[in-house]
Order: C-alpha cells, then structure tokens, then sequence
C-alpha cells in the first residue's frame, strides 16, 4: 500500500499532466479531474499541492511550470 508521500507524488504527477493537457480555471475542476482519476482531494489540498508544484495563475488559468530539461 502506497504511503502518504507516494500518494502525494502520484497526485503531483496527475496535477502537472493535468495542467499540461487542459485549460483549468478554477481549483474546483481540478478537484473534480483528479477524482475522476482516483484521488479524493479537497480544495485546500489542491491549493497546497498548486504552491508546492509553482504552478502560477496567469490570465484565468493555471500554467504547469516548463519541465526540466533532459541534462538536468
């Protein structure tokens, strides 16, 4: 059974795909994609785990950071 970080790591990983697939406006459609995938989250997960990724708001969306590059 995976642990709390594993979990969290998953979830960050869903978030980033996430992001990087659609347009999200509101932390609420997130929540409701990530529950479609499995992951029962609150808003306020949702917002820590947005500030712990650095994903940015920018003009009425969230923006996934640029992945690292390869040599990183």
């Amino acid at each position: 059974m995976p642990n709390e970080s594993d979990l969290r790591d998953q979830r960050h990983k869903a978030i980033l795909a996430i992001l990087r697939r659609s347009p999200i406006r509101r932390q609420e459609e997130l929540v409701e994609r990530l529950a479609a995938r499995g992951f029962e989250v609150t808003q306020s997960s949702v917002s820590r785990d947005l500030r712990d990724l650095a994903v940015a708001k920018v003009a009425g969306r969230y923006r996934a950071p640029a992945a690292p590059a390869a040599s990183e």
